[in-house]
């Protein structure tokens, strides 16, 4: 999606790719860098075939949200992905992240180990 920061898996010959792509256009998908850091990015496919990339980033320290854009594309052309369809489908696929810090995760854990203990006796 135009104006969105790309992470993108395909293949290449016989194997997954990750790159990552700074998309200001349609007309020309450019692999580049993104405003935040990426590492150790790599894919593989499970049982259906369907893509799955794994990877770490870095968001700014005082980030409570991030939005997440998801694709499915026509395929790749000479190392470069496709645009995608344009149907109703693909334009809303779309959703937000919300980034919880390790302090609430672990609170969120114990509240949910209180709710099962409380539940299960």
């Amino acid at each position: 999606m135009v104006g969105s920061q790309a992470i993108v898996a395909f293949k290449n010959k016989c194997s997954l790719v990750v790159k990552t792509y700074n998309l200001s256009s349609y007309n020309s998908i450019v692999e580049g860098k993104l405003s935040f850091d990426v590492w150790e990015l790599e894919a593989e496919t499970n049982d259906d075939e369907k893509m799955i990339i794994y990877g770490s980033l870095k968001v700014p320290s005082r980030a409570e949200k991030v939005y997440q854009v998801w694709q499915v594309g026509p395929g790749v052309t000479n190392d470069h992905p496709r645009k995608h369809g344009f149907a109703k489908d693909n334009l809303s696929s779309f959703g937000e992240l919300k980034l919880m810090n390790k302090m609430s995760c672990l609170l969120q854990r114990r509240k949910l180990l209180t709710m099962i203990k409380e539940i299960g006796g």
